[in-house]
């Protein structure tokens, strides 16, 4: 093997150990997001830190100390998860800007964060998802994060929906969450507070939250 190729090798085998290194170090973590909506609209979250908490946040998601470094995991390849699959790609940190460069699009438009997909608890529909145990209209997204870019273990979310144009959620005035792993996150926020490493359950619009184990 000449010199060139032995190179081209190990390069390829570097880049494939990063990123099994990196994706080691991510811990799975599920939002559910309870928000009914109208045929046509979807679901999206962008969070990480908030200023107020992390000072020297920039508007570049590549390098922003604000945002977080993460993977998408897929629901399902079925035509349910068309859109979900397709605004995913290239999705690497959770953050405040929207798509970032090379997200992937759906039917030419592009994402407006990190997507969720519709589900349910109802066995017989594609939408359902194991983990949702409460019924239809719960997002979800399953992620993997890095806790060590959260504030002790929390980070935050805000959703979008969108149709003519995205229509963000209110504040939030998060307390205490309920659930196997709820608790009181470390400071306070406008923004929902999710736990890295467990399931989170919001509603839009509204400060009840439920922190749960992984069954």
């Amino acid at each position: 093997m000449g010199g060139s190729s032995l190179l081209s090798v190990l390069v390829l085998l570097a880049v494939a150990w990063l990123g099994v290194a990196r994706a080691a170090s991510l811990n799975r973590t599920v939002v559910f997001l309870f928000k009914e909506t109208e045929s046509g609209q979807d679901l999206f979250i962008r969070g990480g830190i908030d200023s107020a908490q992390r000072p020297g946040c920039t508007d570049d998601a590549e390098t922003d100390p604000c945002a977080i470094d993460m993977i998408t995991h897929s629901l399902g390849t079925i035509s349910h998860y068309e859109s979900y699959n397709s605004w995913r790609v290239g999705d690497t940190r959770l953050d405040w800007m929207g798509a970032q460069a090379g997200q992937g699009n759906y039917n030419g438009l592009l994402a407006s964060g990190t997507p969720l997909a519709w589900t349910t608890n109802n066995v017989l529909s594609p939408a359902f998802q194991e983990l949702n145990t409460f019924g239809d209209h719960y997002w979800m997204v399953d992620m993997g994060l890095d806790c060590s870019q959260a504030e002790e273990g929390w980070f935050e979310i805000k959703a979008i929906v969108t149709s003519a144009g995205d229509v963000w959620e209110g504040d939030i005035t998060q307390t205490a969450c309920s659930g196997t792993g709820g608790g009181t996150a470390p400071y306070t926020s406008a923004n929902h507070l999710g736990r890295c490493g467990y399931v989170n359950i919001f509603t839009f619009d509204s400060s009840l939250c439920v922190i749960d184990t992984f069954p």
